[in-house]
């Protein structure tokens, strides 16, 4: 029944999603969209770029599979320590169990602080940037559910839920196998992976000392002590990226929040917000769909998105003839860094054709350079409106 239940949601989110895009296109064009960015993983074009392999890990493929075997024994270590605990647990009694937990927790927290004030340890913990213990950690706890299935039921429908969830944990992580990253874009793709390793620690190891109270809560101690360890440091990561978001962008009743390059962004909204009209259209290249957020003008073309991947998958031709069917009243240039993907610029490379348009059908009306991010804002030539406005010379990069 609750196996019935976990297939029927995902199936009905699935459904429900195909039917709310078949509305406006039909339902083969709604299924491939839905499917575009899975079919992207399977484009040499695009898994070939040097951003994807440095994502994959396979631009230095020897360094990160060293990783992988490291973080085999960061694996190891962690289920080591977690059944020491354990076994400090059968040492002491009933009546000292607070003892125990108080010894567990002072080892953690001296653990903690060696680990913060070592720098070899650091070192070893940030070898090449990888931490991919939770590839290791998912395939071992897929051998364990396994392993421990063959004395069980087959009725018993948690097996199948947890052999379902690990698979797909380790499909997620395919994308980012030899490059596993929490501060990164792929850390929802390792949120599963992450929950698998978090029952494995707290709940199938301490399963060792059922027999015995104190054993089995000092180990699931020791494996939380080990969980908070290893993300304390990623959560400190996103808190001072968070604090370098001190500047914010204005615009009507919305506010996002930026660094230093708030700047430049906010004199483009305020530009846009005194200029534009009724039923106007804005695109940001190469990307920036946060500006038509802010400004409430829509991109009327398909592509909010043009950076190198999305210009690959469809095509610069396709692109142009989209921009010359229903060309943009605004079109704002921003400084995007691009050179990840292993080219210069938008405007210098890959999106020349495009750029060739815009030379051609609009006139520059403002261009801003602030904190090294810089805007180019751009008005189709037979709209009327906004006359040339200065701010400081900024270059397009």
């Amino acid at each position: 029944m609750q196996f019935s239940l976990f297939s029927a949601g995902a199936l009905l989110i699935f459904g429900a999603a195909l039917a709310l895009l078949s509305i406006r296109q039909t339902p083969w064009d709604a299924l491939s969209d839905m499917t575009r960015m899975w079919r992207m993983v399977l484009d040499r074009r695009i898994t070939g770029n040097i951003f994807y392999r440095h994502v994959m890990g396979t631009a230095d493929l020897p360094q990160n599979l060293k990783a992988i075997l490291f973080s085999g024994v960061v694996n190891a270590g962690i289920a080591i320590v977690i059944l020491f605990c354990g076994q400090i647990g059968k040492i002491f009694s009933k009546n000292n169990q607070w003892l125990c937990y108080t010894f567990i927790l002072s080892m953690a927290l001296f653990l903690a602080t060696f680990l913060n004030y070592s720098r070899q340890c650091l070192y070893a913990i940030w070898w090449t940037n990888a931490w991919p213990f939770l590839v290791t950690g998912t395939c071992i706890f897929l051998f364990v559910i396994i392993i421990n299935h063959d004395n069980r039921s087959q009725k018993n429908k948690n097996f199948i839920l947890l052999f379902i969830l690990s698979l797909f944990s380790l499909i997620l992580l395919l994308k980012i196998l030899f490059f596993a990253r929490f501060f990164h874009y792929g850390n929802f793709l390792l949120a599963p992976a992450l929950f698998l390793y978090c029952i494995f620690c707290i709940h199938y190891l301490p399963l060792l000392f059922r027999n015995d109270l104190v054993a089995r809560r000092a180990a699931i101690i020791g494996g939380m002590a080990m969980i908070a360890i290893i993300v304390y440091p990623r959560v400190q990561m996103t808190n001072l990226r968070l604090a370098s978001y001190s500047r914010s962008i204005h615009a009507d009743q919305e506010t996002v929040f930026w660094d230093g390059q708030a700047i430049a962004a906010q004199q483009l909204v305020d530009t846009l917000q005194q200029h534009k009209k009724p039923n106007q259209t804005l695109a940001v290249l190469p990307e920036g769909a946060m500006f038509n957020f802010l400004t409430k003008l829509p991109n009327p073309t398909p592509y909010i998105n043009l950076m190198p991947p999305e210009w690959t998958t469809f095509g610069g031709d396709t692109i142009v003839a989209a921009y010359e069917k229903t060309p943009p009243d605004w079109i704002a240039c921003i400084s995007t860094q691009v050179i990840v993907y292993g080219v210069n610029s938008f405007f210098d490379d890959y999106g020349i054709p495009l750029a060739d348009f815009i030379r051609a059908k609009y006139d520059l009306v403002q261009s801003v350079e602030a904190s090294g991010f810089s805007v180019m804002l751009y008005k189709r030539k037979n709209a009327s409106g906004a006359d040339r406005i200065t701010g400081q010379a900024g270059k397009y990069r």
